[in-house]
């Protein structure tokens, strides 16, 4: 038996945009992309793992990566860990292509 492609892969395109697997280490030096981890795109944050502030600072960090508003980021799976699944709103083959650039 397979696994879904939730399990298996960077991102899936959705019909409200794309979900996309991530690797969160909150207290880090600084904010940003920091390579892959398997399936995982893995992200440093400086902010604590401490009453959500990680989360905060990790959608308002994709928010201006990807160009969307911090409304059209919401955590799927992984809301207290660190590998966590969001998806983010628009279009699809758009956020796909900026998320390529990122890498």
């Amino acid at each position: 038996m397979s696994l879904p492609p939730e399990k298996t892969s960077l991102y899936i395109l959705s019909s409200h945009g794309i979900k996309v697997n991530l690797h969160v280490l909150p207290s880090a030096a600084s904010t940003g992309f920091a390579g892959l981890i398997g399936n995982r795109l893995k992200l440093r944050l400086a902010a604590k793992a401490v009453d959500g502030e990680a989360n905060r600072a990790l959608c308002k960090f994709l928010s201006k990566a990807f160009g969307v508003p911090k409304s059209c980021i919401s955590i799927l799976h992984g809301e207290t860990g660190r590998d966590k699944t969001l998806l983010i709103c628009g279009n699809a083959e758009q956020l796909a292509n900026k998320l390529k650039e990122l890498i």
